[in-house]
């Protein structure tokens, strides 16, 4: 049958105008599909099995485990950190918001005398095993670890107020606020010697050899945390799942910072991690995350070393402690919205503060056990 050119005409432009009309189409449903946005992704991760972690990883255990809120004081915790000493005289430390006070405890749980504040504390830092240095609205402190006396204090530079974090070598402080702005003090003076660093101004921006775009905040603060060995600063950089390296002069060091977005044990996953960093000794960086939460140990080149503590152990209650076993497990807006804090004593011992929970856990290597088996806790807890 012959098709006539006028018929032949109209059916190829109905079959172009199908074409184009099929293609506006899809370019609208594409367009009215919302945006893959890092900051939803708290949600998404916490309902996928991202806690599985490989035995072979997990190098340190749980050795013991001891509640902190005996006279229901201590509500509001902001800020944990720990001695790194010998056995006999660790000590932590909780900044509590609404009391206004620093708890501390030994390691057997014992709690010792507090450190009475004036104003609400924002972030904590020990200072060479000797000395306890706290964050205010407008000033740091140091006090005496040996008696909680005020041995030294200094104000804040003009708008450096709002501290996330701060840390401490034997000569400087550095402190970092909501607008991602670095300070460094000169620790003896106080003086302001140095500012660098401020939130990324668009999304666009991008880190050149030279150039630090900034910092990318969403939902989780800015921490800090100075090489022992080397005296770098190290940042973390949440909304970019990275960890950023500074000089002591705030020069960005491009080469030695790290980090990517992943769900696997050796990236960072969630909108905006790591929520928490610091440098042992031999200069691995220890890292803790939100939402699946995860404490693990990083080479300095940024190569997984070990896993401290996996979801399924920081998601669940630690047993054998009367006053925790009565409390609910953690949901998973607590786990997106209140992360555990973690201190350094060593390279074989971490503590875990869970801000939910109200306790606090200690982590020890594999082989390494110093805790003593009247902890409470059972033999599996000290398997090799």
């Amino acid at each position: 049958m012959m098709i006539s050119n006028n018929k032949h005409s109209h059916i190829t432009s109905a079959l172009h105008l199908f074409t184009v009309c099929g293609v506006i189409a899809i370019a609208i449903i594409l367009f009215a599909v919302p945006k893959s946005n890092p900051a939803n992704n708290d949600a998404v991760n916490a309902n996928n099995d991202y806690r599985s972690v490989p035995e072979k990883l997990i190098a340190y255990t749980e050795t013991k485990a001891f509640y902190c809120n005996f006279d229901n004081t201590l509500l509001n915790p902001v800020a944990f950190s720990a001695s790194r000493s010998g056995v006999s005289s660790i000590t932590a430390f909780i900044a509590e918001k609404e009391s206004k006070r620093i708890f501390v405890f030994d390691l057997d749980g014992k709690r010792l005398p507090d450190i009475p504040l004036d104003t609400v504390p924002l972030a904590l830092a020990v200072a060479d095993d000797e000395f306890i240095c706290a964050a205010f609205q407008n000033r740091i402190d140091f006090y005496s670890i040996q008696d909680g006396n005020t041995v030294s204090s200094f104000p804040l530079a003009e708008n450096a107020g709002n501290i996330t974090s701060l840390a401490v070598s034997e000569t400087v402080v550095f402190t970092v606020n909501l607008k991602g702005i670095i300070h460094r003090y000169n620790r003896e003076t106080g003086v302001l010697e140095k500012s660098f660093g401020g939130l990324m101004k668009n999304s666009a921006a991008e880190n050149t050899d030279e150039q630090f775009a900034g910092f990318v905040i969403y939902r989780s603060p800015i921490t800090l945390a100075v090489s022992p060995t080397t005296g770098l600063l190290y940042a973390a950089n949440p909304g970019k799942h990275r960890i950023e390296a500074f000089t002591p002069d705030g020069h960005w060091e491009s080469a030695l910072g790290w980090g990517f977005f992943s769900a696997q044990i050796d990236g960072f996953t969630a909108c905006c991690n790591p929520v928490g960093i610091a440098v042992l000794d031999d200069g691995r960086i220890v890292t803790a995350e939100k939402a699946v939460l995860r404490v693990k140990i990083y080479k300095a080149d940024g190569t997984l070393d070990c896993v401290v503590a996996p979801p399924k152990v920081l998601e669940t209650k630690p047993e054998n402690v009367p006053e925790i076993k009565k409390l609910p497990q953690r949901t998973t807006e607590q786990n997106r919205d209140f992360p555990p804090l973690f201190a350094v004593c060593d390279e074989n011992r971490l503590l875990i503060f869970d801000p939910i929970l109200k306790s606090v856990r200690v982590f020890e290597k594999k082989g390494t056990r110093t805790c003593s088996p009247e902890s409470g806790f059972t033999a599996p807890f000290f398997r090799k």
